[in-house]
């Protein structure tokens, strides 16, 4: 009875440790507000949101980039194609380097403005659009960041 009682707190701790190390870094790092500011400064006036379906797959490229040692906007494109909901939607993502991010006073609410702005003219009026971005270290302790603009044409 006693061995009963220590696994069922062991695996309860278990459980516990795989939760939380599963929501390490795992939320929206953007700062919105930023964001929004940008796309009227660059001349935009659609209105960035958080979105948890887009959260949701850009953290399973974070994921998965952690098990690679390759990153590219194609393998996350690939990745979030099959995640998102089969809506009638645009997608943009760049996959950084941190120096690159950084480069010529840039940020990660920066380049998400930058591609809500492009889709929003290419797109034309009626999409509601979405951002995220995520960091991961690669095996080589380099920060790699994933930023995400959605365009969403409402059904």
């Amino acid at each position: 009875m006693k061995a009963k009682k220590l696994l069922v707190l062991f695996l309860t701790a278990l459980m516990a440790l795989t939760i939380l190390t599963a929501c390490g870094g795992g939320s929206n790092k953007l700062d919105m507000d930023d964001v929004n500011a940008k796309v009227v400064s660059m001349g935009g006036d659609a209105v960035v949101e958080n979105d948890g379906r887009l959260n949701s797959a850009v953290r399973a490229v974070a994921n998965e980039f952690r098990r690679r040692s390759t990153y590219s906007a194609a393998a996350a494109n690939d990745i979030m194609v099959d995640l998102l909901p089969n809506l009638t939607w645009r997608l943009s993502t760049a996959v950084l380097t941190e120096a690159d991010v950084l480069a010529d006073g840039g940020s990660p609410e920066q380049i998400a403005a930058s591609g809500c702005v492009t889709q929003q003219e290419t797109n034309g009026d009626g999409y509601e659009y979405y951002a995220c971005a995520m960091s991961v270290e690669n095996a080589d302790d380099e920060v790699i960041w994933i930023i995400c603009s959605w365009a969403v044409l409402p059904l």
